[in-house]
């Protein structure tokens, strides 16, 4: 299994680069030296800043699974990672379902771990919805008054209330679960799964507890920004407050439509797109968000195969010597 992971791993790698190359979005090697060269430690500022940032989705993957699977923080830590490889390699997003399948290999609900996903994706959204409309309104100061601000401040807060205390959408459940009883082959394959995904979203999360989860959620976005706002700071880039959150909403709103593994393409467009309104040269902004990506995979890869390595199989192995 490992030595497949690993060669499966430097295949996607090599296509990821060779997608580069033919797409015309890999800047010329000089630049990238360049660039690197000049950003002094806010590289290392930006990596530490993704490593505490993949650090708390994994607590918050911990925290949506405790009734299914009870997990220690490291191995939280240590599984999220490597199945957080799988998906940032994968396109379409298909990497998600390793996440699905490795639950029900604990003894948990399938259909649990679509529910958890699609949580931990709505209060993303949700959260890079209310960063996007901060960075949109707080970019133009000068034609924003405060009136303004407050109602937009408004309007966020409503928002997030609404998710906190989504028990209303029971209805929405209630209405899918009548359909789906209608005709016996619908019963069938759709009924069960629906109520678990209410099980999965509200029965098992009370108020408090999706207050905790959204906080959990824009910790994790607030950290890719500050290192993102870090890394362009140290190349005198950083030309406004908004600039690394808004770098960090272009992109991974973008990454939500990418087919290619990594958001490939999309990452460079919209990243490229957004430092270029804040007056970023076009060909340093395609090569800020080539650097940016280049070692987020970097991270994301090296970490995963090694916890995989060293961790993923140590509980299979316990459970076989004990047997």
């Amino acid at each position: 299994m490992k030595p497949k992971l690993l060669l499966s791993s430097l295949v996607i790698i090599l296509l990821l680069f060779t997608s580069f190359s033919l797409s015309g979005k890999f800047p010329d090697l000089n630049d990238l030296r360049s660039i690197l060269k000049d950003g002094k430690y806010g590289w290392i500022f930006y990596s530490f800043s993704f490593f505490c940032a993949n650090f708390i989705r994994s607590l918050r993957w911990r925290y949506l699974l405790r009734k299914h699977v009870r997990l220690t923080i490291f191995q939280a830590w240590s599984n999220f990672q490597w199945l957080f490889m799988i998906k940032s390699i994968s396109p379409f997003m298909t990497g998600e379902l390793a996440r699905v399948l490795w639950l029900k290999s604990k003894g948990g609900s399938g259909t649990f771990g679509v529910g958890v996903f699609l949580f931990e994706k709505i209060t993303d959204v949700i959260v890079l919805f209310f960063i996007s409309i901060v960075v949109v309104f707080y970019s133009f100061n000068d034609t924003v008054t405060m009136t303004e601000k407050s109602v937009i401040g408004g309007m966020i807060f409503s928002v997030l209330v609404a998710i906190i205390f989504a028990d209303k959408l029971e209805v929405v459940f209630r209405f899918f679960i009548r359909l789906s009883s209608m005709n016996d082959v619908s019963n069938k394959i759709f009924h069960k799964r629906i109520v678990s995904l209410q099980n999965a979203l509200l029965s098992n999360l009370s108020p408090m507890q999706r207050t905790r989860v959204i906080f959990m959620t824009l910790v994790i976005w607030l950290c890719l920004a500050l290192g993102m706002s870090g890394a362009m700071y140290s190349l005198g880039e950083l030309f406004h407050w908004t600039q690394g959150p808004g770098l960090v909403v272009s992109a991974n709103f973008a990454g939500f439509i990418s087919p290619l593994p990594a958001n490939i393409g999309t990452y460079q467009f919209a990243g490229s797109s957004i430092l270029v309104h804040y007056g970023v040269n076009v060909k340093e902004a395609i090569s800020l968000t080539v650097i940016l990506q280049m070692l987020m995979l970097f991270q994301v890869i090296a970490i995963g195969l090694i916890t995989f390595w060293l961790f993923g199989t140590i509980e299979e192995k316990e459970h076989g010597n004990g047997k």
